[in-house]
């Protein structure tokens, strides 16, 4: 119900623009876990509640992913949950979108920088990806050609790049064998 009613209050005179929408709310809205010295987390100790006063930490020995709808009420999600509950609204205001799920590369050296997700759907005429965990006022709307491709400008210019192994969203899973890649 929550995802619903805020779908209705963000839904806008076109997909562009709603997409543009819903990206802004996820960016200028949430941060990422932190641990008790105030690193960003994904293990270990979890700011998962956030009170009036302070933050409330639980230790985790297992993760697993909030639902949307938790994410959406405690303000706090690192990639996964932020990217599904991105998606979640997205879906819910009729938009095509997906979670992707993947590496994050360093361009120059292939190295593995670490996993990630983010938000996939239609922006512009073609795919785009949300990055779902930029809190800062820059655009987080990626062509997906630019991020997905080691040898683009943006790739080089950041010295990052992605690699999609899997998207989902409520009714649909593609492996990376569907992807295309």
């Amino acid at each position: 119900y929550e995802i619903q009613k805020l779908a209705k209050q963000l839904k806008s005179y076109s997909q562009d623009a709603t997409i543009r929408k819903v990206s802004l709310f996820i960016r200028d809205n949430f941060q990422y876990p932190l641990d008790q010295s105030k690193n960003p987390s994904t293990d270990g100790e979890f700011a998962r509640y956030k009170t009036l006063l302070s933050n409330r930490y639980q230790a985790f020995k297992y993760y697993v992913w909030a639902f949307p709808v938790e994410v959406l009420m405690s303000k706090l999600g690192y990639c996964a949950e932020t990217a599904n509950l991105m998606t979640s609204i997205l879906k819910a205001c009729g938009i095509d979108a997906y979670t992707g799920i993947g590496e994050v590369r360093k361009t120059s050296t292939d190295e593995l920088l670490g996993y990630h997700a983010w938000t996939v759907m239609p922006y512009q005429g073609q795919e785009y990806l949300d990055e779902t965990t930029i809190h800062r006022a820059v655009n987080p709307l990626i062509p997906s050609q630019d991020i997905y491709d080691r040898k683009s400008s943006f790739a080089k210019t950041g010295d990052v790049y992605y690699v999609e192994h899997a998207r989902y969203n409520d009714s649909d899973y593609i492996g990376v064998t569907n992807l295309g890649k």
